[in-house]
This record gives C-alpha cells, sequence and structure tokens, in this order.
C-alpha cells in the first residue's frame, strides 16, 4: 500500500470512529500513525478496561472493525440509542484491529458484538446485526437489574477474574 493510501485509510478510520461515542479517545490511547512500514496504532485495551471496571453505570461495549459492513451498518443505530440512554449507561466502540487484548478477553469471535457489562459482569452479549428492537430490550433489562449486593465487590469471583462469555465477572 502506498503512502498516500495509507494516510487516507488512516483519516477514515479517525473519521468513521476511532473515537469512542462518549467522547475521547477509543480507550483514551492516543493514535500513533506512522506512514509506511511499521504502521502502528497503540492498543488501549488497558484504557479500555479500566473505564469498564470503573464504571458507576452500565457498560454498553461495541465492538467492531473499520472493514465490517455490517458494523458500520449498526452505527447510527447505537448513536441513536447512546442518545436515548445517555447517562444511563456508558457506551463504549472497541475496534477489534487496534484493541486485540481486550477483544480477547471477551473471547470475541466475531463482530459487530455487543456486551453489556453490569458491576462488572457480562449481563447481555449480542452478536452480528440486530435490530433496534434488540438492544432496547437487553438495555432495558439490564436497566430494570437489581445492584450488586455488594457493589463494591462485584466482579471478585474466586481468582478475582473469569472468562466474560460464561456471564461471569470482570
Amino acid at each position: 500500500m502506498n503512502k498516500k493510501r495509507l494516510a487516507a485509510v488512516f483519516a477514515a478510520v479517525a473519521a468513521i470512529g476511532l473515537v469512542s461515542l462518549s467522547g475521547g479517545q477509543n480507550g483514551g490511547g492516543p493514535m500513533r500513525q506512522a506512514m509506511g512500514r511499521g504502521a502502528s496504532v497503540e492498543d488501549s485495551s488497558d484504557a479500555i478496561a479500566k473505564k469498564i471496571i470503573d464504571a458507576k453505570v452500565p457498560v454498553f461495549i461495541d465492538f467492531w472493525a473499520v472493514w465490517c459492513g455490517p458494523c458500520r451498518m449498526l452505527m447510527p443505530t447505537i448513536k441513536k440509542l447512546e442518545e436515548e440512554y445517555g447517562g444511563k449507561v456508558l457506551f463504549l466502540r472497541v475496534n477489534v484491529d487496534y484493541n486485540p487484548r481486550i477483544a480477547s478477553y471477551f473471547q470475541v469471535q466475531g463482530i459487530p458484538a455487543i456486551f453489556i457489562v453490569k458491576d462488572r459482569s457480562v449481563v447481555q452479549q449480542l452478536v452480528g446485526f440486530r435490530p433496534e428492537s434488540d438492544f432496547r430490550t437487553a438495555l432495558d433489562a439490564v436497566l430494570a437489574m437489581p445492584p450488586a449486593k455488594d457493589s463494591a465487590k462485584a466482579g471478585t469471583g474466586a481468582k478475582g477474574k473469569t472468562s466474560p462469555k460464561s456471564g461471569s465477572n470482570l
């Protein structure tokens, strides 16, 4: 890929949504751009994990990629949901190509993949392109859940963390 094309790809990635829907860069990490061989982007998985763990509200995590058509088709729906549920739910967009460690932790095998985390536990998971009503139903169900009995200790399983796919703690 020539330098001009690579620059256009980086510009498109930034424009499409390398930033989280809730503002700031995806996970808070700076995007490093190196034109030519060895172009890299900083993996901000640690910063994303911290946002999820520290969240006082449920977290809607959208795992996506620029090259994923269904992910791009879902963007307007997720933006609309964020406008309606903003403040009650934290919305994060995680590009799996730039944040492979957190995608691996959540065992993301197909995208788009949506995980909803409450009290440091995965409580809902939706994979693939879905109608808006599926997301509303999931969000409403999560918001109706009572808080963990001891939210300060929520997410502390036998070893402190287990696989999120099983609906267990972070």
